[in-house]
C-alpha cells in the first residue's frame, strides 16, 4: 500500500465524518463516514466545495456568518472548534461539533484544512436555534434607546434591558421576580393595574399607556408604555 492509500485508509478508519479542503474551500478528500453523511461527492474535477456539500450553499458560509471554521484556521493557523447546523442530503438538519486543523507547508503557510465533524442528537438543533434567537433578541433590545422588558403571566419581570439603569436607576436584575407596580406609588399602581388587567383579559396589544414610575432616588418618572401579548397555541 502506497502512502496516499495508507492515508486514505487511516481517514476511513475514523468513525466521524472527515473532509480535507484547500484554502479555496475545495474538497480534496472525504472519508467513508463523510460520504455516508453528506453523499457520495464526485471529487475528480476538483470543483466540489465544502459549503455546497455540507450547507447546500452556493457561496462560502463566512460570507454571511463570519465564523467559517476554514477561514478562521487559515487566518490564525490554529485549531478551531465550532458548533454549527449542517444538513443531510435529504435536507434534514444536523447539529455538529466541528474541529478544524491546519496543514502547513515548509514555510508555515496553511495549504489545507482537515475538518472532523461529530454529530449531536437532532434535538440539539432546536436548542441551538433557541440560543441563537435569544442572542439576537438581546442584541436588538440592548441596542435600542427604549426600555424593553418581558413579564410572565403573573406580571413578574423575566427580562429587562440595560436601559433600565438610565431610566429608573435600577440594574436589570433588580427587576426580576417583581412587577411594574412595585415601582409605582400605591394609587398609581392601582390605576395602572386596572388598565393592564383589561388588556390582559382581552389578549390585546396596547400602545402609549401613560404611567408614572419611581426612580431609585425617589423622583417620579413619566413613561409611555406599549406592549403585545405572547400567546401559546
Amino acid at each position: 500500500m502506497d502512502m496516499p492509500d495508507l492515508l486514505m485508509a487511516v481517514l476511513d478508519s475514523i468513525p466521524d465524518p472527515v473532509m480535507v479542503m484547500d484554502v479555496e474551500y475545495r474538497i480534496v478528500a472525504m472519508n467513508q463516514a463523510a460520504r455516508a453523511n453528506l453523499g457520495d461527492v464526485d471529487l475528480q474535477d476538483g470543483t466540489a466545495c465544502c459549503h455546497e456539500v455540507s450547507q447546500h450553499r452556493s457561496t462560502p458560509c463566512g460570507a454571511s456568518t463570519g465564523d467559517c471554521p476554514l477561514d478562521q484556521v487559515v487566518k490564525t493557523g490554529s485549531v478551531v472548534q465550532r458548533t454549527r447546523v449542517h444538513t443531510n442530503p435529504d435536507g434534514a438538519p444536523i447539529m455538529a461539533e466541528l474541529y478544524a486543523a491546519p496543514i502547513k507547508d515548509g514555510e508555515g503557510n496553511v495549504t489545507h484544512v482537515v475538518e472532523i465533524r461529530r454529530d449531536r442528537p437532532t434535538a440539539s438543533v432546536d436548542e441551538a436555534a433557541l440560543r441563537e434567537s435569544e442572542k439576537r433578541f438581546r442584541s436588538l433590545t440592548e441596542s435600542t434607546s427604549d426600555w424593553i422588558w418581558q413579564v410572565d403571566a403573573n406580571g413578574e419581570y423575566t427580562y429587562v434591558s440595560p436601559r433600565s439603569v438610565e431610566m429608573l436607576g435600577y440594574e436589570p436584575q433588580e427587576f426580576i421576580g417583581r412587577t411594574a407596580f412595585d415601582f409605582m406609588r400605591p394609587e398609581e399602581a392601582n390605576r395602572v393595574r386596572e388598565i393592564f388587567e383589561g388588556f390582559a383579559a382581552e389578549k390585546k396589544p396596547f400602545e402609549r399607556v401613560e404611567n408614572v414610575c419611581l426612580h431609585k432616588d425617589g423622583r417620579e418618572v413619566v413613561m409611555e408604555t406599549s406592549g403585545v401579548p405572547i400567546l401559546d397555541s
